[in-house]
């Protein structure tokens, strides 16, 4: 903050790989092995899939809840990847847990374990690999 552009640079450069992401010609995989809030709720939705630990971290666009505006595009990231429904809901600020987030299809899976979730990406990468 200490100089403007290079917040501003920050800003520009987090878009243009949120662009890329949405964009990428093969399915993606986020995973959150914490807490998700403001940018890396965003950074994550602009995945395909996404898991999340069972028992750690929560998602919100907790901006939001400091009065700030979320910026059109990545509105358009959160509306093209939830339902209206579920848009609507988490456009208030509020803070998903897991099993919330699972119902509300924010994410796709839990694991509990390392080994676990080695074996989801094991299975997300033979499933969607040929597609390269």
């Amino acid at each position: 903050m200490k100089h403007y552009n290079n917040f501003r640079d920050s800003i520009i450069l987090f878009q243009e790989l949120l662009a890329r992401l949405m964009e990428f010609p093969l399915p993606t995989m986020c995973v959150f092995n914490g807490t998700a809030m403001a940018g890396g709720c965003i950074l994550g939705l602009a995945h395909d899939f996404r898991v999340m630990h069972e028992s750690t971290g929560v998602i919100c666009l907790s901006e939001l809840k400091l009065g700030l505006a979320l910026p059109p595009p990545y509105m358009g990231i959160v509306a093209a990847k939830l339902s209206p429904i579920v848009t609507n809901k988490i456009t208030f600020g509020i803070t998903v847990s897991q099993q919330e987030a699972l119902k509300d299809q924010i994410i796709d899976e839990t694991y509990g374990s390392v080994e676990q979730l080695q074996g989801q990406l094991a299975t997300f990468a033979k499933r969607y690999a040929g597609f390269g």
